[in-house]
């Protein structure tokens, strides 16, 4: 009993100790993987009895039966591991990683190909068996260890952790990339709420070439629409382009910022530099932050170097201008980078108030450089954009909905509980590895926290607003600084007050924590890709078509509140574009209380001034706030906009799949 023999069959107490954590390390392995499958099979059977197919459906028996073999066949490999056989498991498992490695281009052709494996699962009709947690996670596990086993042999890593990070940061980046396939669509309607409005406001650049006149530009975000305009330089591209390029720029944008704040690291080896990337573009996607931000973060992580001040305040320059077209809230992120970067490789020298004063002045200025620029850029954009400043300023008079802060029907997570879930395990991580406080000085904490602490709380307010809260998207400064500091600590360029970075090391549970979030986050999101009727959308086009050229009066004004892009794309014809109501813009202005928009489309209603409305239906059902998802925005429509309209137009045609109502006037309005 106290001997090995060389083929393994037993494992002695005197094992070697790389053996007996690869015993430690399966076992894990192997009971976590039966806790999945009994979980999975659980809520599959409830799922089944709900639907009353349980054993009715050949599949369904099929999987229940395979599912418990397997879970047998777990138990019994997990019994067997305190026996001689689990040596000759290792042994088996030691010959399979030799043969890969003599054929590796088979085995990167299996790893790549096991990508697309949970996507097409999830995304697929198979979709609506993974909708429960557990048979989502079972599901997503297995590919992963089988993922895990094969980089072990492919990459002749000796220890399990980096395979599984690897393969848990690989699949879960590919599952949440494959659900941009989806809006690769050559659909001609609209595939969301707002999806097509992002064309028209991108073709406004261009209004005087594609519509025969100029109007106003967009009303915010034009560094957004000014990015996806850019296949409108190739003349008009049809719609699938442009959602190509979307997606292109999500993708490309978040990948591409990962990768500089990896550049800016000493990672010691390419896979983990690459693990990295992966990780901080999934940790981003929780939000998700923008393309358009990123933009902005783009420029400063590309040039900025703490050590060349002009050059440095160069930098912060142009991505403040840049950012004073992006969004208010974001005009302080390129100086607050700048500072980021500053606070965290330059200790202070001295400890007299003029060492403090000699150590913040570049600081300063790159608060107030940057700061000037974006609000005079702003400022610019006001005056060339054809809009009235008190429209392009009613974002502020929105109301607060602080209930959604906390889990509510329009996002169950919550804002605040979302931020906390996703920023917790990074937080945790600061605590631990910035201690002791004295060690760094307490003006550069202070720096570094006030910075977070501002973008935190103002990405709350603004997601309490009538209008946002549905995901983290207006936390994405705090989280991208958040993100730059413990990166900084984790590969040591984050240095003491003595010039050395931080001995601590973190528990490997921390760890974990901060590699899984992201990852849980990306796979328990989307489901089976929604299906489109194409034939029904070329009937309602061929429809509309022959409404407007045979029964819209010569010269009368047809209005698409929404489908707009239809007639950037020349998909209707016979028609001018009527710049005025465009939906995004009118429902911003009905939760600003713009009266003076509101009365001038209440005129153009009453006057029926079109002779043909395109919109999304309407209903003048109220909803219930708190209580209904997007409650309050649905009836501040309800009372401005379709009650209004409904005096004083009727329902033509209804598409209910389309989601697109026609309007025509009434003969007699029925409101007085």
């Amino acid at each position: 009993m106290g001997t090995s023999r060389a083929q393994g069959k037993a494992i002695p107490p005197t094992a070697p100790d790389h053996l007996t954590t690869r015993l430690l390390l399966g076992r894990v392995l192997l009971a976590f993987t039966l806790i999945l499958l009994i979980g999975a099979l659980v809520q599959f059977i409830q799922q089944a009895i709900e639907e009353e197919v349980l054993f009715v459906t050949r599949s369904r028996t099929a999987f229940i039966i395979a599912g418990g073999i397997f879970g047998l066949g777990l138990l019994a490999a997990l019994v067997a591991s305190w026996t001689p056989l689990a040596g000759r498991v290792f042994n088996w498992l030691d010959r399979f990683q030799t043969l890969l490695k003599r054929g590796r281009l088979v085995g990167w052709v299996i790893f790549v190909g096991l990508i697309g494996v949970f996507p097409y699962l999830a995304r697929s009709y198979y979709g609506r068996y993974l909708t429960n947690i557990f048979p989502r996670f079972f599901a997503f596990w297995i590919v992963v260890v089988v993922g895990a086993l094969l980089l072990v042999a492919l990459l002749d890593w000796k220890h399990w952790t980096y395979p599984l990070v690897t393969s848990l940061l690989v699949f879960g980046l590919g599952y949440h990339l494959s659900g941009f396939i989806a809006d690769i669509s050559t659909y001609p309607l609209s595939l969301g709420w707002s999806e097509t409005s992002r064309y028209y406001y991108a073709s406004t650049f261009f209004a005087e070439r594609i519509y025969g006149f100029k109007f106003e530009l967009p009303h915010n975000n034009p560094t957004r629409y000014l990015l996806q305009g850019v296949p409108f330089l190739f003349g008009n591209p049809p719609l699938w382009v442009h959602r190509l390029w979307q997606a292109l720029l999500s993708i490309g944008f978040t990948l591409l910022t990962a990768y500089l704040v990896m550049r800016r690291l000493p990672i010691p080896s390419k896979q983990l530099k690459w693990m990295f990337v992966f990780w901080a573009a999934l940790f981003m996607f929780q939000a998700p932050i923008f393309n358009q931000m990123l933009s902005v973060a783009v420029i400063v992580l590309w040039a900025f170097n703490s050590d060349k001040f002009w050059r440095s305040l160069l930098v912060v320059l142009v991505a403040s201008a840049w950012a004073g077209l992006t969004r208010i809230n974001w005009i302080p992120m390129p100086a607050f980078i700048a500072i980021t970067f500053y606070l965290m490789e330059r200790p202070i020298k001295g400890k007299r108030f003029m060492d403090w004063v000699n150590y913040l002045w570049q600081p300063a200025v790159y608060a107030v450089v940057g700061g000037l620029a974006g609000l005079a850029t702003q400022e610019w954009y006001t005056t060339i954009s054809g809009h009235d400043p008190e429209v392009l300023g009613a974002f502020f008079d929105s109301d607060l909905l602080w209930y959604r802060l906390l889990p509510n029907t329009s996002y169950p997570l919550g804002i605040l509980t979302g931020t906390l879930l996703v920023s917790a395990p990074l937080l945790i991580y600061l605590f631990v590895m910035l201690r002791p406080v004295r060690a760094w000085h307490w003006l550069r904490l202070l720096g570094l926290t006030a910075m977070m602490a501002v973008l935190c709380a103002g990405g709350l307010v603004i997601s309490a607003k009538i209008g946002g809260g549905t995901n983290l998207h207006n936390l994405d400064g705090y989280m991208l600084i958040l993100l730059l500091i413990a990166a900084a600590l984790f590969m040591r360029t984050f240095l003491r007050q003595d010039g050395t970075p931080s001995e601590r090391k973190p528990h490997w549970s921390l760890m974990g924590l901060i590699v899984l979030v992201p990852v849980v986050f990306a796979i328990s999101s989307g489901g089976p890709f929604e299906s489109h009727d194409f034939e029904e959308a070329e009937r309602a086009l061929t429809e509309i078509n022959h409404y407007i050229r045979e029964d819209v009066p010569a010269n009368a004004e047809v209005l698409f509140i929404s489908q707009r892009h239809l007639i950037t794309f020349h998909m209707i014809e016979d028609v001018k574009l009527v710049t005025d109501y465009e939906k995004l813009f009118l429902m911003e202005m009905v939760m600003a209380y713009n009266d003076p928009y509101l009365l001038k489309l209440e005129n153009d209603l009453n006057n029926q001034r079109f002779a043909l409305i395109v919109t999304d239906p309407l209903f003048l059902r109220t909803k219930e706030p708190v209580v209904d998802a997007l409650a309050e925005e649905n009836n501040l429509y309800v009372t401005q906009v379709t009650r209004p309209m409904l005096c004083n137009y009727e329902v033509e045609e209804y598409y209910p799949e389309l989601q697109v109502q026609l309007l025509i006037p009434l003969a007699e309005p029925k409101c007085e």
